[in-house]
């Protein structure tokens, strides 16, 4: 029976993590409130957004707006349901990227709610559907990156529901070569 989580990390060991892990898989945030949505380079690349608007934001419609139309309802009733429940989001889609091209990805993502209940943050990996025999370490690699985000910005509430992702994962502190991040939330 794996050992609860104490929420106690090191930095040093989530570099050291996150630079053995796998690139192929990115990383995204979106913020309900603002409908602002925050990714990485791949992400920003596997739908065809430069780097630097990926990292300033952008709203989720643009996001959207290129998934395959057929696969768009389908993801977009999973987000909300999501959204609702509190589920883990799990989905596989086409992204029509502005070159003509397609690629199909997976998606996978949790819905965080404020103080109120009321869904505030929603985040998670996307990688290209080649990559999925390498998911499970990228997933557990970028949740780490995202709980070092939030913590070192001072979102602890955020980086507390991270890490309760992590935990549901399988991921515990101390497995050999998945190290958490630094930081005592408590």
């Amino acid at each position: 029976m794996p050992k609860p989580y104490e929420k106690t990390t090191s930095i040093q060991s989530l570099e050291n993590f996150s630079s053995s892990s796998t690139e192929a898989s990115g990383i995204y945030i979106w913020v309900i409130a603002t409908d602002t949505v925050y990714s990485d380079s791949l992400v920003a690349g596997i739908f065809g957004f430069s780097d630097n608007d990926a990292r300033r934001g952008l709203p989720l419609g643009d996001y959207l707006a290129r998934m395959h139309p057929d696969d768009l309802p389908r993801v977009a009733k999973s987000i909300h349901d999501t959204m609702i429940s509190g589920e883990p989001f799990s989905e596989q889609y086409r992204v029509c990227r502005p070159d003509g091209t397609m690629m199909e990805i997976t998606a996978f993502g949790s819905c965080f709610s404020d103080g109120n209940d009321e869904p505030s943050h929603y985040s998670g990996i996307i990688f290209p559907t080649s990559c999925a025999a390498s998911s499970e370490n990228a997933i557990v690699s970028h949740l780490l990156a995202a709980y070092d985000l939030a913590f070192r910005s001072g979102d602890t509430a955020l980086a507390e529901k991270i890490i309760d992702v992590l935990v549901e994962t399988g991921w515990q502190e101390g497995d050999d070569d998945q190290q958490a991040p630094a930081g005592k939330l408590h």
